[in-house]
């Protein structure tokens, strides 16, 4: 009969504790498949999913990323989750202890699953609002919060109080959630659309006015923030003297805002005419002037930048 010395280091094999997170994964795989399609003869994912160890940031317990960019219609899943916490699961001493841990575990996998799962079903629907698994998107945590899943980030107190949250408690089968979720997705793309661009191009190619104003809005879903975040901006202003002496200005802005849980399409437009001419929260403006000679002779006489990364 084997010691409690060999008991315990052979829980802690690597191979063991890739054989646990293989089982786990299955087992979450499952599990939600009957809460998303009960009683159907498909399976959760259409691609390939695998589970790993690895070493990440001290805070972050699983992380989940796939390799689309490098084939994007055959991609492959891939969930990590942090190798002290795996190993934890095998190698605390007492059973109630490890017992406990495994069921952290599958919390944690059944979050990372989430993301997969959404990337999925909805990352390709109007695919100008990137973003739809991110941790604070609306998407996501409407379907997180469908099976039962948890966060550990600290909006989700605030997002369990939001609008979102209770509709999505009302839902009784997936399909339900879906419709309502494809339609959400409609409006904001409706909204994003909107606000796209602004400029007065026509009234400057028509000499009508001398300033050319540009603005370019891009949206997408937030990782960390309930609200409208405007994540980044990049200004550029120039000031240039035609053949005639006259001047004429161009200021040009593109904005990426970032959308939270906590905001409705109806709440967009709003919050983007109080936020656009902020400076985001990471920036690069840039401010040039030029002496314009003849339409071959053009000389650049200041140039100045400021950015925060």
């Amino acid at each position: 009969m084997k010691n409690c010395l060999t008991k315990y280091a052979e829980r802690t094999f690597k191979k063991l504790r890739q054989n646990l997170l293989n089982t786990v994964l299955k087992q979450e795989m499952e599990k939600m498949r009957k809460q998303i399609f009960p009683w159907k003869r498909r399976k959760l994912l259409n691609y390939n999913i695998k589970i790993k160890e690895a070493k990440l940031d001290w805070q972050t317990l699983g992380q989940y990323e796939n390799n689309r960019d490098k084939n994007k219609y055959n991609y492959t899943h891939t969930i990590l989750i942090q190798k002290s916490f795996v190993y934890a699961v095998n190698k605390l001493p007492f059973k109630s202890l490890r017992k406990r841990r495994l069921k952290q575990l599958r919390k944690v996998i059944q979050h990372e699953l989430c993301h997969a799962f959404v990337y999925e079903r909805y990352e390709c629907v109007y695919s100008n609002l990137s973003g739809k698994n991110a941790d604070a998107s609306p998407i996501f945590l409407a379907v997180l919060t469908f099976v039962d899943g948890i966060s550990n980030y600290d909006f989700i107190n605030f997002f369990e109080e939001s609008e979102l949250y209770n509709t999505v408690k009302k839902f009784k089968k997936f399909e339900e959630l879906d419709n309502y979720l494809f339609d959400l997705l409609y409006e904001y793309n409706q909204v994003a659309q909107l606000l796209k661009e602004e400029s007065n191009v026509e009234e400057f190619t028509k000499l009508k006015i001398n300033n050319y104003n540009l603005i370019q809005n891009k949206f997408e879903f937030a990782s960390r923030t309930p609200g409208l975040e405007k994540n980044f901006s990049m200004e550029s202003k120039t000031v240039m003297t035609d053949t005639n002496g006259r001047l004429r200005n161009t200021n040009i802005l593109s904005n990426t805002f970032r959308i939270g849980f906590n905001v409705m399409p109806e709440d967009i437009e709003r919050l983007y005419y109080r936020k656009k001419y902020k400076q985001g929260r990471y920036y690069n403006n840039t401010k040039c002037a030029y002496v314009v000679y003849n339409k071959n002779n053009l000389r650049k006489i200041y140039e100045k930048e400021d950015k925060n990364y």
